[in-house]
């Protein structure tokens, strides 16, 4: 997974529609997310300022703000999958759980229902997220080029697919993150990730369900 750790720039300082940045606004998010996102620091992060880093901020375009933040939630989520990677083997994680003794499965073009290993699960979701985020038809990193109509729809899509990972992480492999002194660590970009998609209405009340119960011990 070598590749996210450079998916995660965009490389622009206008956004691409044409209008500029708010330089100051990013870099008060840019400060914050140092903090929220680094392991040695993250006992200091507040919820409140975590809650404040996910609205819009003024000057700034709403896409390239859900366009950037997705980014950085993708690249994250999928670190912190990758230090327990070792543990997610077909024979011990067969499938990816929705904790309502079911299992989530993945739909391929066709619209079937395919099962999986949970590992299998996740090397899709890293697949068609990759996908979708290194399009420029989607993900636009060029001044002349436009978000798609759909963007909003797109985003909801690739939440969903980050969700199901974390899902998995805290129901399989929250012992492993606890011996490597990395679960507050989850726990902080699961925050953070909870009250980006709350603000901006990327998943429903169904989807989350799973986590319900993590949810509501956090007081999200």
């Amino acid at each position: 997974m070598d590749w996210l750790i450079n998916s995660i720039g965009r490389g622009k300082t206008t956004n691409s529609r044409g209008k500029t940045v708010n330089e100051d606004a990013h870099k008060e998010k840019a400060q914050i997310m140092s903090r929220t996102l680094s392991c040695g620091l993250v006992a200091n992060v507040t919820k409140d300022e975590l809650q404040a880093t996910v609205p819009v901020p003024t000057g700034v375009d709403n896409n390239e703000w859900l366009a950037t933040n997705t980014l950085s939630f993708f690249k994250h989520i999928m670190l912190v999958y990758d230090s327990v990677s070792e543990y997610c083997t077909p024979q011990h994680c067969t499938a990816v759980s929705n904790g309502a003794h079911m299992n989530f499965t993945w739909v391929d073009e066709k619209g079937k229902k395919i099962r999986l290993s949970a590992p299998q699960y996740i090397e899709l979701v890293v697949v068609n997220i990759e996908k979708l985020v290194t399009d420029e038809n989607i993900f636009p990193t060029k001044y002349d080029m436009h978000f798609p109509a759909n963007f909003v729809t797109i985003i909801k899509k690739i939440f969903r697919m980050l969700f199901h990972v974390l899902v998995h992480v805290y129901q399989s492999h929250c012992d492993h993150l606890e011996e490597s002194n990395q679960l507050n660590f989850l726990n902080t970009i699961f925050i953070h990730f909870m009250y980006f998609q709350t603000e901006h209405g990327l998943l429903d009340s169904k989807e989350i369900q799973p986590l319900e119960d993590l949810i509501k011990s956090l007081c999200l």
